[in-house]
């Protein structure tokens, strides 16, 4: 397999290629130079396309696998990047995969190793990393235990990461793995510290049962399997855990279909297919668009992707159409700053997934659909909404005078009020903020208030009809009058006709 073909096997493969990446070991050399540009362009806070993000990842494992003499310092590079970056490029398994590069590149420098973990500025997830690899190493004998040993131990003699720090439970579990019993009154203290303060005692005495089995057995390597922290081999077993996730999240997804689908009249009810599937976003492209939209390439005052959503609603289904030319200004920023992009081949890939997902709502609204605006259910209650509600007060704005005719609309005033009441601090609704209860309620419903709106602009009439039709039943002029006075009609009530304004 040729250098060229294994490059684009790995950009367009979702899941590792094994065949491609154990064919990869053998052209280390001839794929180095692109995967350390790639990290070198991360570390500087690029938002590497898709393509460019698994091409880096599996790149990392084959050089790994390689043994190649250039990695390390990128590793140490790559481990200084912000948290969320550093979760970001490894799926959210950063503390294993950073830890099984590591072991895998290491350049023999134990004290570097150790100046690291003490001095270097890194997120507590890299240092977590940092005590992984140290263990390993030192379970594999290539770093002398009593040196590791004096050197933990004046870790927490010295205190030298901050007392709430998660960084404390990677040394603890370097203690753990490695048997060190004679740190267990040091492990006994760093326990009474705020990083442990929800630590139970059944919690305790787990890890209190691994430190000794760890001492009775030194050569077993049970204490690394489950995360699978070991020089890498073979670059496809190295990366099995992204099978064994992918496999879990077709799992949770089959169940939230089942959930969502609800009673048999509800099923009936709903599309068999989202009338956007030809453009909507995957959940690959979502997830990067966000990321883009909070990086370090974006202007401060970009929106986020639940006002974007908001934004892209309001214009989506409103009286005014836009096009997406006229509307990337806006996300950006009001003073009209820009991303600083990596190329236009980046520029253009956002421009495109901002297209798709306001085609996506269209389509969506043309048939009368529900979209489910994206809402994070992760943020504080009083917040709940307010974000997207603002993208969509924005939205609004962009076309006011057209909007003002559904305010003009009793009902439709109402609705869109509700939407209104969601924006931080916004009392035009009930006159007061609302309660984090009537929020929640109002998110509840919102996807039918969209739909409403949306088919408020095809026909006005039908959604919010201006006046209801007074429905009377014809009474003859001598029947009872309907009043209840006992009288005919014909001498009461049709004496007196009310007036009608």
């Amino acid at each position: 397999m040729s250098p060229d073909t294994i490059r684009e096997e790995f950009r367009t493969s979702a899941l590792p290629p094994r065949e491609a990446l154990r064919a990869a070991v053998a052209h280390a050399d001839a794929l180095a130079p692109e995967i350390y540009d790639l990290v070198q362009r991360y570390c500087r806070g690029v938002c590497l396309l898709p393509e460019d993000e698994r091409l880096l990842m599996y790149g990392l494992h084959v050089l790994a696998a390689a043994r190649h003499d250039g990695l390390w310092p990128r590793l140490v590079d790559l481990a200084r990047a912000p948290e969320e970056e550093l979760e970001a490029i490894f799926d959210f398994h950063a503390q294993p995969s950073l830890a099984t590069l590591m072991v895998s590149a290491w350049d023999g420098d134990a004290e570097g190793l150790m100046r690291l973990i003490e001095h270097a500025d890194m997120c507590d997830d890299a240092k977590w990393a940092l005590f992984h690899t140290l263990a390993r190493l030192t379970f594999d004998g290539r770093i002398a235990r009593d040196k590791t040993a004096a050197f933990l131990e004046r870790f927490e003699r010295e205190g030298l990461a901050d007392d709430d720090s998660m960084v404390w439970w990677g040394w603890e579990s370097c203690v753990a793995d490695l048997g060190f019993v004679e740190l267990e009154p040091a492990l006994v203290r760093a326990w009474e510290k705020p990083a442990y303060e929800h630590l139970k005692q059944e919690d305790r005495d787990e890890v209190l049962a691994g430190l000794q089995a760890a001492t009775l057995a030194p050569t077993d390597p049970a204490p690394f399997a489950e995360l699978g922290i070991a020089a890498i081999s073979d670059p496809g077993e190295a990366l099995e855990w992204m099978e064994r996730r992918a496999a879990l999240y077709r799992q949770w997804a089959a169940e939230d279909d089942r959930a969502e689908a609800g009673s048999e009249s509800e099923a009936r009810s709903k599309p068999a297919i989202d009338p956007a599937q030809a453009v909507r976003l995957s959940d690959v492209e979502f997830d990067w668009l966000g990321r883009f939209l909070v990086s370090r390439q974006v202007p401060p005052s970009t929106m986020p992707i639940e006002m974007v959503d908001g934004l892209l609603t309001a214009i989506a289904i409103g009286p005014c159409p836009k096009p997406v030319a006229d509307i990337l200004p806006l996300i950006w920023s009001e003073s009209g700053e820009t991303p600083a992009w990596d190329g236009d081949d980046q520029a253009a890939y956002v421009a495109g997934m901002i297209t798709r997902c306001l085609a996506a709502i269209s389509a969506r609204a043309a048939v009368g659909a529900i979209h489910r605006p994206v809402i994070s259910p992760h943020v504080a209650e009083v917040d709940l909404g307010a974000a997207w509600a603002e993208g969509f007060a924005l939205g609004m704005e962009t076309a006011d005078e057209q909007w003002t005719l559904l305010f003009e609309n009793r009902r439709g005033a109402e609705e869109a009020l509700e939407v209104m009441a969601l924006c931080e601090g916004d009392t035009e609704f009930l006159g007061r903020v609302a309660t984090p209860q009537e929020k929640a309620r109002i998110v509840e419903r919102l996807p039918r208030i969209l739909e409403n709106i949306a088919a408020y602009w095809r026909d006005p009439a039908r959604v919010y009809p201006t006046a209801r039709p007074l429905r009377v039943q014809r009474i003859g002029r001598n029947d009872p009058c309907p009043c209840g006075s006992g009288k005919k009609y014909k001498k009461c009530c049709a004496l007196n006709p009310p007036t009608l304004n």
